[in-house]
């Protein structure tokens, strides 16, 4: 058995039309079942340690039509209301939301200072519609904005508001709608980087559409400098 084998039954289940998941599989197991040979001392060297195997297709993020967003928002109660709006507005993380502190809130410019992943702080905004919901919610009151809330409270409170529509919703697909939003309007990708809490760049790029050519010129152009 011989590396150049192993990558021709690679190729030809490719051509067979076996997903690159499979092929990932299969070629993993290959890669234990010839190392477990190798350590009993049946074989010299494993042949499937160096194959390479083809990279499984990214999934793009799913999106919240923004129609179905603003009915929601106006179709709920206060704290809902607020939750969805923020959520929306900001793209923030679950978490993040529940973070949010009054002190960190800058009413006077609609912003919020997060501290995100790896302590990264970074500055979000959001709509005079948001910050109606956030001050009428609020009334006056001092502290965490969503107390008592834990992330699967949030999550419940996100699905059955957009069941009643009949659209399946997340926090998590909340965000994901706020990048495409973003990118879509003509944000650059740094710009929704940095809103979005990335490290990298590279994370921001699931959120071009192969279908949206100026996008992945805007990344393409962003990962070279």
């Amino acid at each position: 058995m011989t590396q150049v084998l192993v990558e021709s039954y690679v190729a030809s289940m490719a051509g067979h039309g076996a997903s690159a998941v499979t092929i990932r599989l299969h070629v993993s197991a290959l890669r234990t079942f010839f190392g477990w040979l190798v350590r009993r001392g049946l074989m010299q060297g494993n042949p499937a340690r160096y194959v390479s195997t083809p990279k499984p297709p990214c999934r793009l993020p799913s999106c919240v039509p923004s129609d179905s967003i603003e009915r929601a928002i106006s179709g709920a109660g206060l704290q809902a209301a607020a939750i969805i709006a923020t959520l929306y507005d900001t793209g923030l993380r679950l978490s993040e939301l529940l973070s949010i502190d009054t002190r960190n809130v800058e009413k006077w410019r609609h912003a919020i200072r997060i501290v995100g992943k790896g302590n990264r702080e970074r500055i979000v905004f959001y709509r005079e519609r948001t910050a109606r919901l956030l001050n009428s919610y609020l009334g006056g009151r001092r502290g965490v904005v969503f107390p008592g809330l834990s992330p699967e409270d949030v999550r419940r409170i996100v699905y059955a508001e957009f069941d009643k529509l009949g659209v399946s919703a997340s926090p998590h697909r909340l965000r994901h709608s706020f990048a495409t939003g973003l990118l879509c309007g003509g944000a650059s990708i740094e710009a929704t980087r940095q809103l979005l809490g990335h490290k990298s760049v590279k994370t921001t790029q699931r959120y071009i559409h192969t279908g949206m050519p100026w996008l992945m010129e805007q990344y393409e152009r962003a990962t070279s400098l």
